[in-house]
């Protein structure tokens, strides 16, 4: 079934899908998309996300249900063991047979699933103002959690959303992003992953080219600190000449975003340093 929507979807532009089919499929999807088994979750919804960004679908509420529930709470282990002794105690064994592929008992297969929830948040990310202003601080609040508390293979793939993110939208402003500010651009000098350096300036380029975000550096003195010290480390970063020069010259080109900082008076912001953010 999922095979043949990504079809649909792929050659959508040859064929004249009427408003009721894509209702149809809609409504299919969504059924898939809640089944137990993760690893087929996950598929399910990436073709959601693909659908409800071509025919421009407002799911985000249904989305935040399964975003928060896989991102906030703790995995919990009693859970998969009692999917564990229920197979086990199927009499029917055509019954258990199905159970036992509709359902993912290794814990481990739930990291793949978050990855896909974040990969998919720019496409369901809403689609009127009301919504994101219903959403934006909770989502936002919950990306830096998780950037917090994650490996950098994890907080390279929220950061790559929240630059989708920023680029897509067209109402989010300095107020919006300012608490994102310091648990990104503070890794940039600690990580040893030049993709995730790479996508930290990426970042940055962006809100320095949007005026609407880049005045955080203008009316925030303690945001102009953290800019100013973490592109510092970024440029005399040793490791990778690649990202120094890329951070010089963001610098250089930004400079008036930079604050000015008097030899005597140089105060650096110190860093939250989490143990899972060290590599």
């Amino acid at each position: 079934m999922i095979e043949s929507i990504i079809l649909i979807l792929f050659f959508r532009d040859l064929l004249k899908i009427s408003p009721d089919l894509i209702q149809r499929i809609y409504e299919t999807i969504l059924k898939e998309c809640k089944k137990q088994s993760l690893t087929y979750r996950s598929v399910a919804i990436r073709v959601l996300a693909l659908f409800a960004e071509e025919y421009n679908f407002q799911i985000y509420e249904l989305f935040w249900t399964w975003f928060e529930k896989a991102l906030k709470q703790p995995v919990n282990i009693f859970f998969f063991i009692e999917i564990y002794i229920s197979l086990s105690l199927s009499k029917d064994p055509n019954e258990e047979e199905a159970e036992k592929l509709d359902v993912d008992e290794d814990p481990i297969l739930s990291d793949a699933y978050h990855r896909t929830l974040i990969e998919c948040l720019p496409r369901f990310w809403p689609k009127t103002p009301d919504i994101e202003v219903q959403y934006k601080k909770s989502t936002f609040d919950l990306l830096i959690e998780v950037i917090l508390h994650s490996s950098w293979q994890i907080q390279l793939v929220v950061i790559q959303s929240v630059n989708q993110i920023l680029e897509k939208s067209s109402t989010l402003n300095s107020t919006d992003i300012i608490p994102l500010l310091e648990p990104i651009i503070n890794l940039g000098p600690r990580t040893k992953s030049s993709g995730l350096k790479r996508e930290i300036l990426k970042f940055l380029k962006i809100i320095f080219d949007n005026i609407r975000y880049s005045k955080c550096f203008d009316e925030n003195d303690y945001c102009r600190n953290i800019l100013q010290f973490n592109i510092d480390e970024m440029i005399h970063d040793t490791r990778s000449n690649e990202i120094s020069e890329q951070a010089k010259e963001l610098k250089k080109q930004n400079e008036h975003l930079f604050l000015k900082l008097k030899k005597d008076d140089e105060q650096y912001p110190t860093k939250n340093v989490d143990s899972n953010d060290l590599f």
